[in-house]
């Protein structure tokens, strides 16, 4: 049985991503763990009060996170019906991504489903804060963001953009193809042209790709370079109304120098579309 791991700040965003997770995976019934950190609120709230009363403050911290995570998911249980999936609920002191990552690591978790903003929803805030600190802090584990306004289809049509610069790792792919394959999904490989060509290592790192791909449905699509890489992506998956992209997370800003500003952050503003974000194998 796979393990989804679902953060939530009770906002409604995060709500919509825990309905995303169920119907993402409603052909095979999975466990899924919704964690609440309050560590901003604790951090907070202990500071003002002598060490006496810090541990009441906490307890109850604790008990109001307890009962507002039981609260979503008797609201999920209600609303998912017969869906199949267990339920398990996580509150937490420490701070979201470390918890995120020790429990992956303790209950062997698979993807991580959250939505990309949270309670205050500013315009100017692409990814929300928690959003971008867990894809750049989670270890191993592929995050799929959902955006606010996404609304759940089958994966028909799943792209994959790369510059064919660096190896694939099979691991890398795992979940990728695990969804493709769960929904039967077409997948579309985006390679923006840098140049007539592709080099060397390039054609070899395609090669290897396709290889590692080949029992599902691939196309390599070459897209014509614009004065923003990711704009010919963003266009592409909006204009071919694609219902998931895909791409490794490489660490130390090789994404930046990859297509010269942040993919992440400027995928971000593509409203609708979910996306998996793989952190690449050390």
């Amino acid at each position: 049985m796979k393990h989804i791991l679902v953060p939530t700040d009770f906002s409604e965003n995060a709500y919509r991503a825990l309905i995303y997770a169920t119907k993402l995976f409603q052909k095979n019934p999975c466990t899924i763990h919704i964690l609440h950190s309050f560590e901003a609120q604790a951090s907070k709230l202990t500071s003002r009060v002598d060490i006496g009363k810090s541990e009441k403050v906490m307890d109850n911290l604790y008990d109001e996170a307890d009962k507002k995570c039981e609260e979503v998911r008797q609201r999920l249980i209600k609303d998912t019906s017969g869906c199949g999936h267990k339920f398990d609920v996580i509150s937490t002191a420490m701070s979201l991504s470390r918890a995120m990552n020790r429990i992956c690591a303790q209950r062997n978790v698979d993807l991580v489903i959250m939505g990309t903003k949270g309670q205050t929803g500013a315009k100017e805030v692409i990814l929300g804060s928690n959003t971008e600190n867990v894809i750049k802090r989670i270890k191993k584990i592929p995050v799929l963001a959902i955006p606010l306004q996404a609304e759940f289809s089958p994966l028909s049509k799943v792209a994959f953009a790369t510059s064919f610069r660096q190896s694939f790792n099979p691991s890398n792919l795992n979940e990728l193809i695990f969804l493709v394959k769960l929904h039967k999904s077409n997948v579309e490989v985006l390679y923006v042209r840098e140049g007539d060509s592709l080099s060397p290592d390039q054609r070899q790192n395609m090669e290897s790709l396709l290889n590692h791909l080949s029992d599902i449905d691939v196309e390599v699509v070459w897209l014509e370079d614009e004065t923003e890489k990711t704009k010919a992506i963003v266009d592409y998956i909006e204009r071919e109304q694609v219902d998931m992209l895909s791409l490794i997370y490489y660490k130390h800003n090789i994404i930046k120098r990859l297509f010269r500003e942040s993919v992440v952050k400027k995928i971000g503003r593509h409203p609708a579309t979910p996306y998996l974000v793989i952190p690449a194998a050390r």
